[in-house]
């Protein structure tokens, strides 16, 4: 990291920075940067530590983040909530439940850590821990906020129960594009292509939200369940009109 010689960095200075590593997948650069935080003495930061943890979970470097994790002596519940959302979105689920577990002999989890939970029972199809988890949320009076009820609806319809999936969908009084697309795919996921294609026409017609790439390439697969030609096409130019770029074209060719 460049800074002028009369500027020490600080604590401040570091998690902008890493998270930026994170999101352009700079591996090199990122950890570079997380090493001048150890020489300068700062790597025991709270906010550095987590952002570091969240950077080598999205490099997918799960065994560096877990060092950083295992370095901390006190770990808030948003630690834990980083590192085992990093065990579940780099299929490493079982680990994740195993760290949720340890976590839990001496914290609460709170609504981010469950919904990294569940989306590592998604990765199971565990269903019956899902359940566990759901009963909790309902027991603890949590308010179910986009984030744990889009992993909710993920989670049922990723083991196939669309039914409590849309249950969850409709109570929740706030949806943003993922929670749509979570149900649109799990309806298209599960052979449910007429009704995919209604969620999705009536996701374009209601909100401020639009249907990103994962909402369509949904679509799309309900349209080759139902085979029903002219409303590929519709999406087709719905792609065009959006401008969704060529990214939705490489899904197209490896769904």
């Amino acid at each position: 990291m460049l800074h002028h010689p009369c500027t020490i960095p600080d604590s401040f200075t570091f998690p902008s920075p890493l998270k930026a590593c994170a999101r352009l997948l700079a591996f090199s650069e990122g950890e570079a940067l997380h090493g001048q935080t150890v020489k300068l003495g700062l790597d025991a930061d709270l906010c550095i530590k987590t952002t570091a943890i969240t950077m080598y979970s999205a490099f997918g470097d799960v065994n560096s983040a877990r060092q950083v994790f295992d370095d901390m002596a006190k770990k808030k519940n948003i630690v834990w909530t980083s590192m085992i959302g990093g065990y579940a979105r780099n299929q490493s689920p079982r680990e994740a439940l195993l760290l949720l577990s340890m976590m839990e002999e001496g914290l609460e989890a709170d609504d981010a850590t469950i919904a990294s939970a569940l989306l590592a029972c998604a990765e199971l199809e565990d269903l019956d821990h899902g359940k566990k988890l759901h009963c909790r949320i309902r027991k603890l009076g949590m308010r179910i906020s986009v984030v744990l009820g889009t992993a909710l609806v993920g989670r049922y319809a990723k083991c196939g129960e669309i039914a409590a999936a849309r249950e969850v969908f409709d109570a929740l009084p706030e949806r943003n594009v993922l929670t749509w697309s979570a149900m649109i795919s799990g309806r298209a996921q599960n052979d449910q292509g007429e009704e995919a294609l209604r969620l999705f026409n009536k996701r374009v017609t209601e909100g401020d939200n639009k249907p990103n790439e994962i909402t369509v390439m949904a679509k799309l697969s309900a349209c080759v369940q139902t085979g029903d030609l002219s409303i590929g096409k519709w999406v087709h130019a719905y792609i065009h009109r959006t401008q969704m770029g060529y990214s939705i074209w490489i899904e197209l060719f490896t769904y």
